[in-house]
C-alpha cells in the first residue's frame, strides 16, 4: 500500500548527499553504518505501513484473527521489498541531486514509476486469495 520507489527506505542512501564521503571516512565499518540505516528505514516503513493496515482493518471491521496474518505479511513483505529497494538505491547511487525528482525518478523516470505503480495494482487485484 504504501511501498515504491517513492518510500524512504528506496532513497536513504543518496539522501546522505555530500555527507555520504565523510561517512566513509569515519572509524566504523561502512558495512556497519550501511545496516544500522536499513534497520532504521526499514522499522520506520514497517510501522507506518502497520498503523495505515490496522487503521483500515479496524474501519472495514476485519476479524481479530485475520489481522495476525495481516500483521505478519505486511512484515515479510517490507523486509522484502525494503531489501529491493535497498539494493536499488546503492546500485543507483546519486549524490549530486540537487532536485528531489531527480532522486526520486532514477533507474525508470516517471513514465516507469508509473507503470511500476499500475502494474503492481493489477497484480494484486488479479493474485487475491478467495
Amino acid at each position: 500500500m504504501t511501498f515504491n520507489t517513492y518510500a524512504l527506505v528506496g532513497n536513504i542512501i543518496s539522501l546522505d548527499g555530500e555527507n555520504f564521503e565523510m561517512m566513509r571516512s569515519f572509524p566504523i565499518k561502512f558495512t556497519h553504518y550501511l545496516k544500522i540505516k536499513f534497520w532504521l528505514a526499514t522499522g520506520i516503513q514497517i510501522s507506518l505501513t502497520i498503523i495505515l493496515s490496522l487503521a483500515i482493518a479496524f474501519f472495514i471491521r476485519l476479524k481479530i484473527e485475520l489481522i495476525l496474518p495481516l500483521l505478519s505479511g505486511i512484515i515479510l513483505s517490507q523486509i522484502a521489498g525494503c531489501l529491493y529497494y535497498f539494493a536499488r538505491d546503492w546500485r543507483l547511487l546519486s549524490l549530486n541531486w540537487t532536485d528531489p525528482n531527480q532522486l526520486l525518478s532514477r533507474g525508470l523516470g516517471n513514465w516507469g514509476v508509473f507503470m511500476m505503480t499500475f502494474g503492481s495494482m493489477l497484480f494484486g487485484k488479479y493474485c487475491k486469495i478467495n
